[in-house]
């Protein structure tokens, strides 16, 4: 069922829910063949294609492939998409902090510290790549859940540097942002 489905709906939310309950590695194997080739399409976009491959990693993830699954969200975290339009640049940083707050609490919990290092330091980078072309609504409704992912495992990591480090790009950011750094009365609001 799941195999079938995924084919046909490649973008469905239900790649790590079939990933745990395939009933041979063959299958789990065959969901993993399945997400790959739906990333490799040059007929979807760069944004639909990350997204297909965000979910290779929860199917990754849920078949206990850790170290693919790592390798995949670098990979992905790497992808360049300066050539893109403004939204699917966006688009793109989304799933991009979705991947590295999942890759920061993985190094959490394996006591990886040098990937819990990756992450954050990945992190500051989109921050620091978006800066004030950062739209402020999307910045604090779409990631707020995944930075404040990331912080509180930098900080349940006893990372502190690194979590204020990021505080610190993100009011930056904020504070440049065309909705923020042209408005007297929001960027006081948020200063003070």
């Amino acid at each position: 069922f799941c195999a079938g489905l995924l084919q046909v709906r490649p973008d469905a939310p239900l790649w790590a829910k079939c990933g745990v309950v395939a009933p041979t590695q063959a299958v789990r194997e065959n969901l993993v063949a399945i997400a790959e080739t739906a990333g490799n399409k040059t007929d979807v976009s760069i944004g639909t294609r990350m997204s297909v491959r965000e979910h290779q990693v929860e199917v990754l993830l849920a078949i206990d492939r850790i170290d693919d699954a790592i390798s995949l969200m670098r990979k992905l975290v790497a992808m360049n998409a300066a050539d893109e339009s403004q939204t699917e640049q966006q688009l793109i940083a989304r799933i991009k902090y979705r991947i590295l707050a999942r890759m920061c609490e993985i190094g959490r919990l394996l006591d990886r510290k040098d990937l819990v290092k990756e992450s954050a330091e990945q992190t500051l980078a989109l921050i620091g790549t978006f800066g004030k072309n950062l739209m402020t609504e999307w910045y604090e409704k779409s990631e707020g859940g995944a930075i404040k992912s990331i912080l509180d495992t930098l900080i349940r990591s006893k990372e502190y540097e690194r979590a204020e480090a990021i505080v610190l790009a993100m009011l930056r950011a904020t504070l440049n942002s065309p909705q923020v750094g042209k408005n007297r009365d929001k960027r006081e609001a948020l200063i003070s």
